[in-house]
Parts: C-alpha cells; sequence; structure tokens
C-alpha cells in the first residue's frame, strides 16, 4: 500500500497557476459574482454604459444573454448570498446609484431580477460581502448592513472606518484569527487619487468595530480585487499602476498571523475586474480585454523523503504483524470483544487515554490554539472531576454484571427497546467520529505528500481496518499502547524544533503580546468561547466518553479486575493533563513560527494543515516520517477502537445467535465481518467529510459528539440516578433532549461545548417529568 502512495506521487509547481479561459465581453466595471449552482454572472458595466445580463453555465465555455438590468450599472458591490446575487449601489450614465437588485435562477430554469432595499443614499464604487448573516457595503466614509434574516428592515448605518478612503479598495468575507468572520477593506483611494498602504476588519455585534491590520507591502488602489481563499487567506490582486512602469504582483494576506506574502506577479497586461469561483480554481477577469484567466492553486510537491517513508513504513508494518500475531490467540467471541478479560490496568489506561487522544487532539487543539489562544486547554482538567463518577457509580455496575457491551445494563434496568436505542445512539455516533478522525491525518498526508486526500483516507482506513479485524480487542490494547509512546515522542520532537525556529523565548514575548498566550479572559457566553462557558460545558461534555462510549467501556471490561479498571481510568484521566499543555502550547509555538516565516504557509491551507506543514517543510529527514506515524497512531488508536466497538455493538446487541460452540465460532466471524463494514463506513464517510471545507474540526467533532451522544447518556444518567424513571420516560427524556438541542444547533449560534450540557440537562429534566405519573410504581433495582 505504501509503495502504492509512493509511485503516485507527483510533483507540481508551488503558488498560483494561470491558464487562459473563455473569452468574455470586456469586463469594466461589470457586476461580476457566482449563483449557488456554480453559474457566473456578467452584468452591466461602463463607459460605455451597459444593462445586459450575461451568464456562464459551469460546464459552459461561451457567455450567454440572460437579460437586461432596469438600467444601465457599472462598478456596484457584488455580494453572494443564500444562493442569489445581491448588485448593490455602483455608478450609472447619471451619476452614483442607490439601487439594489436581487438576482436568481429560477426553479424550472431561466432567472429572475427583483428590486431589494436601495441604499440610504447613493454610493460610487462600494466594497462589501456577506458576514454571518448580514450584508457589509461601505462606501467612502459609511459602512451599512444589512440583515439577511428580514432584508425588508432595510439598511442600518454601522460605525464608519476612522479616515476612511474617498474611494474603497478591495473587499472580502473571512476569518480573523478568532474565528469570527469580517469584512476585510484593503487600499483605497484619497480624494486626490493617491492608493493607500492600508487594511482594516469590521467585526460585527457589540463587541466588535473597525481594526488595523498590518499594512500591505505597497499602495493598493480603488481597481485592487480581493477575494478568500481556503479559510484563513485572502488573495488580493492590485490594479496595474497608472503609468505601467510594472507588473503587479499578487498578494496573500494572512488573518491569523497578520501577515503578507507576495505570490509572483500576475499575468502581463492583465488588469482584474473581478474573481469568481469556477472549479477548479477561479475565474479572472480583464477589465480592459474580452480575456478571461483561469487562476488555481498549485498542489504542493512531495516533502517527506526517502528516510521519512522508510519510517513511516517500519512502524505500519509493526501494526500489521501485532494484528495478525492476536489473530493466532484468538481463539473465541470472549477472546474477540475482550481479551479474554485479562488486560492490565496500566496497558488498559493506555489503550483508553490512546482512543480518546486522536488525531483530532493531535492536529486540530494545535491547530485550534494556532488560530485562536489557549483558552481551551484548562478544559482538559475536567476529566479529573468525571473520574470519580466512572469508578464509584458506572464501573462497579459494569463490572459485576459482567456485560459484553455497555448497552446491555439499558436492558436490564429498562428494556430490550432501551437497549437497542442506546446501542444504535452509539453506533451513529461513532460512524461521525470515524469520519471526522480518518479525514483528519489524511489531510497531514496530503499536505506533506501532494497526494490527493481521498487517496490517503482510504490508505488509512484500511490498514486499520485489516489489523483491527484480524487481532480483535488484544490487538486493539496492545497497538493503542505503542502508538500512545510514539504520538506523544513526536509531539515532544515538534514542540522543540517550532519552540527553537520560532526564537524560543523571543517568541514567547510576541505570542503574548498578541494574546495568544491568553489562558482564562473570565467572560460568560453561550455562543462564543468565553472561559466559564468552557469550563461548565466541558464538564458535561466529558461524561458520555467515559460513561456510555462502549470503545471506552470495552476496555473497563477487559480489565482483569474491578481494581485494575479503576487505576485504568485513573492513569487516562492524570495522563490528560500534560496532552492539555502541550498540544495547546505546540499550536502557540507554530503561530509563532509562521509570523516570521509568511511567504512559507500555504496558500488556501486550513487550519488544520499548519502542523502537517510544519512537519513536512521544517523537520529534518527521518524525523517527519516519525512524527507522521505519531499522527497515524493517533488517528488507529481511536479508528480501531471506534470500529471494533461498533462491531461489538451490533453483534451483541442486534445480531447475537445462540451460546453453544458452533454458535461461537458463527458469532467470532460476524464479530469481523462488522469489523470490516465499520472500517469500511468510517473510511467512507471520510471520503464524503473531504468534498467540505470546514473552518475547525475539533469544533465540528464536538457537535457531533454533543448532538449524537446527549440522548445515550441521558439514558445511563437516569438508569443509574433515577430509580423511579422507567423504560417510556426514559426514551421520552433522551427524545427531548436530543430533539431540543438538534433544533438549537439549527436556529441559533450555540457553542459546541454547550451541546452536552444542553442536550442531557433537558433530557433528564423531561425524563423525570415524564415519570411523575407512575411515581408511585415500586421498580425493581438492577442487581449484580
Amino acid at each position: 500500500m505504501l509503495a502504492a502512495l509512493v509511485l503516485l506521487l507527483s510533483a507540481s509547481p508551488q503558488g498560483l497557476i494561470w491558464e487562459p479561459g473563455p473569452e468574455a465581453p470586456a469586463a469594466a466595471g461589470a457586476l461580476a459574482g457566482v449563483l449557488a449552482d456554480g453559474t457566473a454572472v456578467l452584468a452591466g458595466g461602463g463607459p460605455p454604459w451597459s444593462d445586459r445580463i450575461l451568464v456562464l453555465p459551469p460546464d459552459a465555455e461561451a457567455w450567454r444573454e440572460a437579460g437586461r438590468l432596469p438600467a444601465p450599472r457599472a462598478r456596484g458591490a457584488v455580494v453572494a448570498a443564500a444562493g442569489e446575487l445581491w448588485w448593490i449601489g455602483g455608478e450609472g450614465p447619471e451619476g452614483p446609484a442607490a439601487d439594489c437588485w436581487r438576482f436568481r435562477g429560477r426553479p424550472g430554469g431561466g432567472f429572475r431580477l427583483e428590486p431589494g432595499p436601495p441604499l440610504p443614499r447613493p454610493a460610487a464604487r462600494p466594497g462589501g460581502a456577506r458576514v454571518g448573516d448580514l450584508i457589509l457595503v461601505q462606501s467612502a466614509g459609511s459602512l451599512w448592513s444589512l440583515d439577511l434574516t428580514d432584508p425588508n428592515a432595510g439598511w442600518r448605518p454601522e460605525p464608519a472606518p476612522p479616515d476612511p478612503p474617498h474611494r474603497c479598495g478591495g473587499a472580502a468575507a473571512q476569518l480573523l484569527g478568532n474565528g469570527r468572520p469580517a469584512l476585510f477593506v484593503f487600499g483605497g483611494e484619497t480624494a486626490s487619487g493617491r492608493p493607500l498602504a492600508e487594511a482594516r476588519a469590521f467585526l460585527p455585534g457589540p463587541d466588535g468595530g473597525w481594526r488595523r491590520l498590518a499594512d500591505p507591502p505597497r499602495p493598493l488602489g480603488a481597481g485592487t480585487v480581493a477575494v478568500p481563499i481556503g479559510p484563513s487567506h485572502l488573495l488580493v490582486l492590485p490594479a496595474a499602476p497608472a503609468d505601467g512602469s510594472s507588473v503587479p504582483a499578487a498578494l496573500a494576506y494572512h488573518p491569523i498571523t497578520d501577515t503578507w506574502a507576495e505570490e509572483g506577479a500576475l499575468p502581463a497586461g492583465l488588469i482584474p475586474a473581478a474573481v469568481l469561483p469556477r472549479s477548479p480554481g477561479f475565474l479572472v477577469l480583464d477589465a480592459a480585454s474580452p480575456r478571461t484567466v483561469r487562476l488555481r492553486l498549485a498542489r504542493p510537491e512531495p516533502a517527506l523523503g526517502p528516510l521519512d517513508w522508510f519510517a513511516l513504513a517500519l512502524y505500519l508494518a509493526a501494526l500489521v504483524v501485532i494484528g495478525a500475531g492476536f489473530a493466532r490467540l484468538t481463539r473465541d467471541s470472549d477472546d474477540y470483544f475482550l481479551a479474554g478479560r485479562r488486560v492490565p490496568g496500566w496497558a488498559a489506561g493506555l489503550s483508553i487515554y490512546g482512543t480518546q487522544l486522536s488525531a483530532i487532539t493531535f492536529l486540530a487543539t494545535p491547530a485550534l490554539a494556532y488560530a485562536t489562544d489557549l483558552r481551551y486547554a484548562p478544559t482538559w482538567l475536567s476529566i479529573l472531576f468525571v473520574v470519580p463518577l466512572v469508578t464509584r457509580v458506572f464501573l462497579p455496575r459494569f463490572r459485576r454484571l459482567e456485560l459484553v457491551t455497555a448497552y446491555e445494563y439499558l436492558e436490564r434496568r429498562f428494556s430490550p427497546l432501551v437497549r437497542r436505542v442506546g446501542s444504535g445512539c452509539f453506533i451513529a455516533m461513532q460512524t461521525a467520529r470515524m469520519g471526522i478522525v480518518v479525514h483528519l491525518p489524511a489531510l497531514a498526508l496530503a499536505t506533506v505528500t501532494g497526494l490527493d486526500v481521498r487517496l490517503c483516507i482510504l490508505a488509512t482506513g484500511l490498514l486499520a481496518t485489516l489489523y483491527t479485524a484480524l487481532g480483535g480487542m488484544a490487538a486493539v490494547i496492545w497497538t493503542d499502547v505503542l502508538q500512545v509512546f510514539v504520538l506523544i515522542g513526536g509531539v515532544l520532537i515538534a514542540l522543540g524544533l517550532a519552540w527553537s525556529g520560532a526564537g524560543g523565548a523571543e517568541a514567547f514575548a510576541g505570542a503574548a503580546g498578541a494574546a495568544k498566550l491568553r489562558l482564562w479572559d473570565g467572560g460568560f457566553s453561550w455562543t462564543e468561547a468565553a472561559s466559564w462557558s468552557l469550563m461548565i460545558g466541558s464538564l458535561v461534555l466529558m461524561i458520555p466518553p467515559y460513561t456510555t462510549d462502549q470503545a471506552v467501556v470495552q476496555r473497563y471490561l477487559s480489565a482483569r479486575s474491578e481494581r485494575d479498571a479503576a487505576r485504568a481510568a485513573w492513569l487516562n484521566g492524570w495522563l490528560s493533563i500534560p496532552a492539555g499543555i502541550l498540544f495547546p502550547l505546540l499550536g502557540a509555538c507554530l503561530w509563532a513560527f509562521y509570523r516570521r516565516r509568511p511567504e512559507a504557509i500555504q496558500l488556501g491551507l486550513a487550519n488544520d494543515g499548519i502542523l502537517p506543514l510544519f512537519l513536512g517543510n521544517h523537520l529534518p529527514a527521518g524525523l517527519a516520517g516519525l512524527i507522521l506515524a505519531g499522527l497515524l497512531a493517533a488517528t488507529m488508536s481511536t479508528l480501531d477502537s471506534s470500529m471494533h466497538a461498533i462491531a461489538t455493538a451490533v453483534v451483541n446487541d442486534f445480531r447475537r445467535p445462540g451460546r453453544g460452540a458452533g454458535d461461537d465460532r458463527r458469532l467470532l466471524g460476524r464479530a469481523r465481518a462488522w469489523t470490516v463494514a465499520a472500517g469500511l463506513t468510517g473510511t467512507l464517510s471520510a471520503v464524503a467529510l473531504a468534498s467540505f471545507e470546514v473552518s475547525s474540526l475539533f469544533l465540528l467533532f464536538l457537535k457531533a459528539l454533543g448532538l449524537l451522544s446527549s440522548g445515550l447518556a441521558t439514558l445511563f444518567l437516569l438508569g443509574v440516578l433515577a430509580p423511579a424513571v422507567g423504560a417510556g420516560a426514559a426514551l421520552a427524556g433522551a427524545a427531548a433532549g436530543t430533539g431540543v438541542l438538534a433544533w438549537l444547533a439549527w436556529t441559533t449560534r450555540l457553542h459546541a461545548f454547550w451541546y452536552g450540557a444542553v442536550g442531557i440537562g433537558i433530557g433528564i429534566a423531561a425524563g423525570l417529568v415524564a415519570a411523575l405519573p407512575g411515581r408511585r410504581r415500586r421498580r425493581r433495582p438492577v442487581r449484580g
């Protein structure tokens, strides 16, 4: 498999690739944008003034006429929102205009143009973009916003920028370093026509306002075009100098590090009028001629050398050997599901640690600290508060009942239906989790090798499926033990090299000055990452993984005794504290490292790819392969646990046959088959996830965890803590908590850390209320 990966490597030039595009009408001042289905639209222009509307469907190479504007217009703001284009302000034969028009496609074909709320006053050459639910438009000394949830309310004035330009420069929306969307405005012109070398960002909201950014390396006039590239870059294409003295260079601005980098010269004679997204890149319209230019990002050159590949191949081969070795020792279903219940406590603890310390921790946690600050680090302390709940309440029940899956407890406490509902919730949660944890290392491989991310997903997922199906629970646990040592060693090496390359103590001084080392802000919010919110939310968010997750409970059940199982829980808790420090600290060091080297940040790179970029491009030969092995260790220690736990749940909770010798052989065969099925499902879900752009997979994971696990945690907590609650009330509570949480997730900006607390809290309350009519009925407690 690795040999196939090496053969598929293909080197490509770095930076921007410019190629001829389909001819278009002269685009000087035209209103240009792209509809939700990928149709490019070009309207108006001038002088000479035009009112034509032209469209270019995604699979076409020739523009065609699609209607007329109510009046000739040029140089207005164009904003794509809710599947349509908004054309706002601009100029016409009569001078500056305040018109606002909405252009959209019709369900049966064709297009429709409707009037929108006009601006408070005419605006010549405005700049604008969609930021969250708002359309923001700046014109000279004014800034207005339009709420897309209620556009009929009209435009609302916002704080104007200090010392506003007479004519706006390039404007676009992108995420600030704190993860919140903002309007970015680059350059502009004074009343005398002098271009400005400045950049600003406007953050909506009561705690927002205008912020001055790092100045661009050269002045950017009113003809500047800006477009977001990926989740963390803005590509800025300046207009050619009026005297034609030089060919302007494309610039990349990176909001996280607040730095600029040059991306090479524009094609000779190109005067950018607009940049339109068009797969597999962008279409750049020329303001002075009918030509267009296709722009795409070059794939990175392979960064791994032969020594790196050797280290990586050696490690992955060791995993397969371990799986094959334990396959010979797996004699019955008890060996396959629970490793014969003979695992020492320290190994079970390391396995729990490795399972929970997934690629999400390895990649997404440093990436989150790199993009924001260290405020997420204290949440790791929450694990120590959950361990007593595990060891004193849940673990004794699981061990004394001699369960195979945690969901057997739900049957003994409630009913077979509740068991199947709980097991089904777990299977759905783990399937979603596998997609995320496989996607992350594949992103790393793609970043450092230049391979397609989908190919990397298939390689990672299939390899983990192979050794897990062979060796069962014993292979999962003992490969986890190996993977923990490789993972932590890799993190320590990366941290040391990032610290040194960033300048050591000097880097920390700069990071502290930029508020990157902030651990606590003392705030509380339902929608933002405020410190009190993170701590309270994390206390509840940690309960489901350690009390109801079959992948973790299986470690408790595989230990030699209840005392060993308790030791495993405490060992995982204490080991999680250094991880909570090391990974965010690595992210802060990466921020300081790349702030000194903005040109080294790959254009369009997702934030979750920053550590792989560092591993592939800035580490000595051999070390990159070793640390990448640590990354794969983090992935596979989670993936193997998830697929094995899913197979255990399916076979035991839904499809378990009889108990004879022949039945046990069939059971073992089914378990291996379902392990393969779970691995393939997780791999394919990761392939599907690769088609979407996600700013932070860590927050996506927390949302999925809270949404899918809150109902399951409700069932267990009601079962353990509320003896008067029966099966019907427990199911009603779980459904109510999950349903309300899903509605809040869809209709509000509830932060991911609150998902568990809200879902579980509502579920328990609803379950207790539903149990009130039968509160006098006596129920027998579960004994074991």
